[in-house]
């Protein structure tokens, strides 16, 4: 449309006249079809209008260069995802602001992607709950539940329930809470409580898409137990009799239990039992768990035992996994330790008179315990000797005078009396010295062979005697100038204490005997060993004994 414009200039008289450009037209008005976002429609149609009248319409879909298009406008086979619509109107040769849509294409229906539970598993709770999640947001989903059912083994009483589904936030939302009825339902520790989908019913997605997958879906399973765990045993980790500071019990219980304590357990014992024994410590998990205890300071003076019993005697805090509380107690009798800390000392029935006349003198004493072993001591020296009763002591020659004699018990469990001692006087009679001979047969030269030092050992004396040492050395004096001792290596005999020679009273040992070696002697090759040649020596002997 063209407009005139007047001016007038009247102090000339002169009127002009001429045409201006004109505006842009309006921006179009829209409307589509379908006009929900997202939708699962692949088309889509477009009406506009404008209110200048004469305009022409351009368009562009997707950003696409705008071109000419008349209303209605229409787009089939949309693909998936965002698209965008802007119109305009032309006139004059000028465009108007364009009027624009965006949308989405949603083709793909929603999948369930899981049902977990959302309560403390196992359980015993009165009401259930499970979080359902799809795949994107749905809508639909029956609020008394009715998309879903149960699955249950192992529990009896009243059939637990679906009792709704709900929303978490605004609908459409991909998680959903449904929540299952258990009053009046029972299960043992192994029963099983799960949620299925088991219907798609009228769940869709915001772009109406309906429920995708095939049903049922299989959730997680609460393990529903109402049963209240029990404890099975106590009894003893340990050996018995026993004389140790600490021992331990092994507890168990039906099921596998928690907050197991101290507190849970109390002792018995015997009178006798010195000391305060006490529960020291729990260790454990599941279904057996270690309970150590004290077994106070003494027993019994006369090396009897007393028994130390453990009790679970409060269930209090001790519960399953599902939260059920330990429904008994247990009295650990049949479990008891015998604690044996003391073996009384043993008792001389029979000493040498003081002073004695004789150098042969016997001990005789009873055990307080059956079973015990003993160690004697001699002149006070250390228990090592391993001795039984009637024990002979021979008092060696010349060794008059004051004397002392020792013997302690060893019980089964390695409890040690205290010493029984005895000291006396000899005055005479002493014991005779036990005599050695012995020689060597063969020649000895440089590197040449070991020969044995053959030794016979004779017992003067009326009593048996038991050797316990031997050496044998070279009378230096006796080899000739220039000849060393050095150059012979003597080899003792293997004799001890602990492998002593018995030589019976009045009798004779030649060795090597009762499993006992002979000493050997051997000639090393020192070099220049002339000075020995022909040469004989002496050889010298000593020992030890007791009887």
């Amino acid at each position: 449309m063209a407009l005139l414009v007047v001016f007038s200039l009247s102090a000339l008289g002169v009127w002009v006249s001429g045409a201006l450009a004109a505006p842009a037209p309006p921006a179009p008005s829209l409307s589509e079809s379908p006009n929900t976002s997202p939708t699962n429609s692949t088309s889509i149609t477009f009406t506009f209008s404008d209110t200048q009248s004469g305009v022409t319409f351009q368009c562009s879909l997707d950003n696409a260069a705008f071109s000419a298009c008349t209303s209605p406008k229409a787009y089939s086979a949309l693909a998936q995802g965002s698209h965008g619509f802007q119109v305009q109107a032309v006139a004059g040769g000028k465009a108007s602001s364009s009027t624009s849509y965006s949308w989405v294409v949603d083709t793909t229906p929603p999948t369930m992607s899981s049902i977990a539970t959302a309560d403390a598993n196992p359980t015993k709770a009165s009401s259930l709950h499970w979080t359902v999640t799809f795949s994107e947001p749905v809508s639909g989903v029956a609020a008394n539940g009715g998309n879903f059912g149960l699955v249950t083994s192992g529990t009896g009483g009243t059939a637990p329930a679906v009792t709704g589904a709900a929303a978490s936030g605004s609908v459409p939302t991909a998680t959903w809470t449904v929540t299952a009825s258990t009053t009046g339902a029972t299960g043992t520790n192994s029963g099983s409580i799960g949620l299925n989908l088991t219907s798609k019913g009228s769940v869709k997605d915001a772009a109406g898409n309906a429920l995708g997958g095939t049903v049922p879906v299989t959730g997680q399973a609460y393990t529903f137990d109402t049963t209240a765990p029990t404890v099975s045993s106590i009894l003893r980790a340990n050996p018995s009799p026993t004389n140790a500071s600490s021992v331990s019990w092994t507890v168990t219980f039906s099921e596998k239990v928690n907050g197991v304590a101290k507190g849970n357990f109390s002792l018995a014992w015997q009178s006798g039992l010195t000391g305060t024994p006490s529960v020291t410590g729990v260790s454990g998990s599941g279904t057996t768990w270690t309970v150590t205890a004290s077994t106070g300071s003494g027993t019994p003076l006369d090396g009897s035992a007393v028994w130390l019993q453990l009790n679970l005697s409060s269930p209090a805090g001790i519960t399953d996994p599902a939260g059920n509380t330990l429904a008994n107690s247990l009295n650990g009798s049949s479990a008891q330790y015998l604690i044996d800390k003391f073996t009384p000392a043993p008792v001389f029935t029979s000493t040498p008179p003081d002073p004695s006349y004789d150098a042969t003198s016997t001990f005789v004493w009873t055990e307080q315990e059956p079973g015990d072993t003993f160690l004697c001591s001699e002149e006070n020296g250390p228990y090592n000797i391993p001795c039984a009763s009637p024990f002979t002591y021979s008092i060696g020659t010349g060794n008059n005078g004051q004397h002392q004699f020792g013997v302690e018990a060893l019980d089964s469990l390695g409890n040690v009396s205290s010493g029984t001692t005895y000291t006396w006087k000899v005055q005479k009679g002493s014991i005779q010295d036990f005599t050695i001979s012995g020689n060597v047969s063969g020649l000895l030269y440089p590197g040449g062979a070991t020969r044995t030092v053959a030794l016979t050992l004779t017992n003067p004396n009326s009593v048996t005697i038991y050797v316990t040492a031997l050496s044998v050395s070279i009378d230096a004096t006796s080899l000739p100038g220039g000849c060393s001792s050095s150059w012979f290596q003597v080899n003792p005999s293997n004799v001890s204490s602990a492998t002593p020679v018995t030589i019976p009273a009045n009798g004779s040992v030649t060795l090597p005997a009762q499993g006992v070696t002979a000493p050997t002697i051997q000639m090393t090759d020192s070099g220049n060993q002339n000075a020995c040649k022909n040469a004989t020596f002496n050889l010298s002997y000593s020992g030890s004994a007791h009887s």
